[in-house]
């Protein structure tokens, strides 16, 4: 299987424009629904600016900021996820290895 994109890529990535992160990871159901809330924010704000509704523009800005953080932070941590599940790849700084899934094994002989 292909590596993981790397986390800042697909931090970029969606802070330039929702669910693009999520693409580059191949999640295209999410990609698809961050992209499209953010269509509806460019949407509104094009509206406003055309009826003359600049009140409406300040609050969309900010929902706009808001998901654009929210689509860049999981982007990020799905490609964390899969970065730790991809072998021999190196660990993100400040991030815990994932945890061991046990050792149980038979004795040895003599134990």
């Amino acid at each position: 299987s292909a590596a993981a994109p790397a986390p800042g890529l697909v931090t970029a990535l969606s802070l330039t424009w929702p669910g693009l992160g999520h693409a580059a990871l191949g999640d295209w159901g999410a990609a698809a629904g961050y992209a499209g809330v953010t269509g509806v924010f460019w949407g509104t704000g094009v509206w406003a600016v055309r009826q003359e509704q600049l009140g409406v523009l300040l609050p969309l800005v900010g929902l706009d900021l808001l998901f654009r953080g929210w689509s860049a932070s999981e982007a990020r941590r799905l490609a964390l996820r899969r970065q730790n599940r991809t072998p021999g790849a190196p660990a993100e700084p400040g991030v815990p290895p994932p945890p061991s899934r046990g050792g149980l094994t038979a004795p040895a002989a003599g134990e």
